[in-house]
């Protein structure tokens, strides 16, 4: 009954069946009927609505345009329609993005981590940021903070 994964957490439902003050303060929990198990993300991640080009396949040359759906700094949701990119992929990903009313275009290494069809022709990417510049890595940070309530 213990949680395989790293970095989840785990919830249930259960009763106390025991308090105990001796040797120390602790509780007997009755074994619960359920867990629900769940993911806990490295960094936080904001909804957002960023157009960006995606650069793919050998060499870079393929070329396509993407909506960034959610970001944080260790990677991101995209939506696009043409990207013949397979899980493992290495991409580029270039956005325009705005920090106090200051404009900067970001560029980022990553790799596909997850690919779903998103309806019609539409694919859902999940990717993993492998590489960034520290300006970049800065500006996206002030970015994603901006926008976690949103």
């Amino acid at each position: 009954m213990f949680a395989t994964q790293v970095n989840s957490a785990c919830a249930f439902r259960t009763e106390v069946t025991h308090i105990s003050r001796v040797p120390y303060p602790h509780l007997h929990l009755a074994m619960p009927k359920q867990l629900q198990l769940g993911e806990v993300r490295k960094t936080v991640r904001a909804r957002v609505d960023v157009i960006c080009s995606v650069h793919f396949g050998e060499g870079f040359r393929d070329k396509t345009s993407a909506r960034i759906l959610d970001l944080s700094l260790g990677g991101a949701r995209i939506n696009t329609r043409n990207m013949a990119a397979t899980i493992g992929d290495d991409i580029k990903l270039t956005a325009q993005i705005s920090v106090s009313g200051i404009e900067r275009i970001v560029t980022v290494s990553a790799i596909v981590r997850s690919l779903t069809p998103g309806g019609g022709t539409e694919i859902q990417a999940g990717l993993q940021f492998t590489e960034m510049s520290d300006s970049d890595r800065i500006t996206l940070h002030a970015f994603v903070l901006s926008n976690i309530h949103n």
